[in-house]
């Protein structure tokens, strides 16, 4: 399975300390170095700046050919996109609103933290609630009622 990575789920997959689904469900997770720069940046949380300091062989860094210019959505993103349709990925994981439409339109299958952690779920690798939990302790954007409701769906009391 081919599966390219944007910068926030490796983002907040390493953030509540669950970034080592990643290989367990894909296998090889491939990203354009952008990402890699932008989990680097000063701002970005010390355990994300660290990890990437020392990347898992897991993690194929890949400079697409080709990255079409567009102003819609971020670098990252773009060559994120551009990388998967390259490799034909199975799957793109990203959470952006703007870049996950994107990458619909150009025929991609994309998934983001919340797809994996739900995955994890449903082959026993997790709790989904706790997973949420640790979650919601960072800066990850959604509605108020989400997380609820995904638990309500799968993983029911």
């Amino acid at each position: 399975m081919i599966v390219v990575s944007d910068a926030s789920p490796l983002h907040y997959l390493i953030l509540i300390d669950q970034v080592r689904l990643l290989p367990t469900l894909y296998g090889a997770v491939y990203a354009p170095p952008v990402v890699i720069e932008e989990l680097s940046r000063p701002q970005t949380p010390l355990q994300v700046r660290n990890w990437t300091s020392s990347l898992p062989d897991w993690l194929v860094v890949q400079t697409p050919c080709f990255v079409p210019a567009t102003e819609a959505i971020d670098r990252g993103e773009a060559e994120a996109i551009a990388l998967a349709k390259e490799l034909a990925a199975d799957a793109i994981l990203m959470d952006d609103r703007d870049g996950v439409q994107f990458a619909l339109r150009e025929g991609l299958d994309v998934t983001g933290t919340l797809g994996v952690l739900i995955l994890a779920k449903h082959r026993g690798l997790i709790s989904l609630r706790e997973s949420l939990q640790a979650l919601e302790q960072t800066n990850f954007r959604r509605s108020a009622t989400l997380f609820a409701q995904v638990v309500q769906k799968h993983e029911p009391a």
